[in-house]
């Protein structure tokens, strides 16, 4: 089996998989829906305590630039107008978030082809997170932990297809061509107990998922973690290889530190997917507030 997308659908494709997504994927997606309840799957942004990695990334920064003191300092305004105004300083992989097809590659190529040379402290010229208009599909959850009857899988655990095959027969869902997966480690647990290991190690999906992956036609992967894939990784001169062969060469979007705790309480385990990142020129990456609908 050919595990590339490139050419799939066309030289100039920069959607990746995404392409899989129909008119008839979004009214399937739409069918699902019978109770008319959203649910946010973001974590909330908080100033310096949000989950990132240290070692690359500073901490979200959040300050008003006008606020109730200084109306109370004696600011006037024209007909009594009060109001408040802000900035936000915020990593693009910081927060809950999806990475563009452009934020990881090797050999000096991107996905379908692009120069990694095209890629710019200005931004990517090629595949930049602006492409994603927004994504709208049904999405399957696979709640691991439930599964295996245990709080969270373990730091460091390799997640294999027959897992996820076996928790979908468990929880009686199938997986479609045009879906997102969901993938509930219970790792964000380890967030308040022990910071430290929950950024320097994480179960994920191993390498050979990366098959699996192919062989479905899922548009993308979305984990309780920071990286989707395992931490630390299997083979010792490998650094984030699922992002390198699913990314770069399917063309399948990763989306890291997602929140499906009431999801995975209330047990549900399909609902259609929305997710818009931020149309940020040339960006490689965004933050979003996915959302599941029932």
């Amino acid at each position: 089996m050919n595990l590339s997308n490139w050419g799939r659908w066309g030289e100039d494709d920069e959607l990746g998989a995404l392409n899989f997504i129909s008119p008839e994927k979004i009214i399937e997606a739409a069918k699902i829906i019978t109770k008319g309840k959203v649910y946010s799957l973001s974590m909330p942004i908080h100033m310096h305590q949000t989950p990132y990695d240290h070692s690359l990334r500073m901490p979200p920064f959040h300050v008003l630039t006008r606020d109730g003191g200084d109306y109370a300092a004696g600011v006037k305004r024209p007909g009594g107008l009060q109001f408040s105004d802000g900035y936000v300083f915020l990593n693009t992989h910081g927060s809950t978030h999806m990475d563009a097809l452009s934020h990881v590659w090797y050999d000096d190529q991107l996905y379908n082809g692009f120069s990694g040379d095209s890629v710019k402290s200005k931004g990517a010229k090629f595949c930049g997170i602006e492409k994603v208009k927004g994504i709208v599909t049904r999405a399957i959850l696979l709640d691991l932990p439930t599964f295996k009857q245990v709080e969270h899988l373990e730091a460091g655990e390799v997640i294999t297809p027959s897992m996820l095959d076996e928790c979908a027969f468990f929880q009686g869902v199938s997986i479609k061509s045009g879906d997102m997966l969901f993938i509930r480690t219970g790792w964000l647990k380890m967030l308040e107990k022990d910071p430290e290991l929950f950024e320097s190690s994480e179960p994920g999906i191993g390498e050979d998922c990366i098959k699996w992956i192919a062989e479905k036609e899922i548009i993308g992967i979305a984990a309780d973690n920071l990286a989707v894939e395992v931490k630390p990784e299997e083979r010792s001169d490998a650094v984030i290889p699922v992002h390198m062969k699913a990314l770069r060469d399917l063309g399948v979007y990763f989306m890291e530190l997602f929140n499906f705790e009431e999801l995975a309480k209330e047990r549900v385990y399909e609902c259609m997917f929305v997710a818009a990142p931020l149309s940020i020129t040339g960006a490689v990456g965004s933050p979003l507030n996915p959302l599941a609908i029932t």
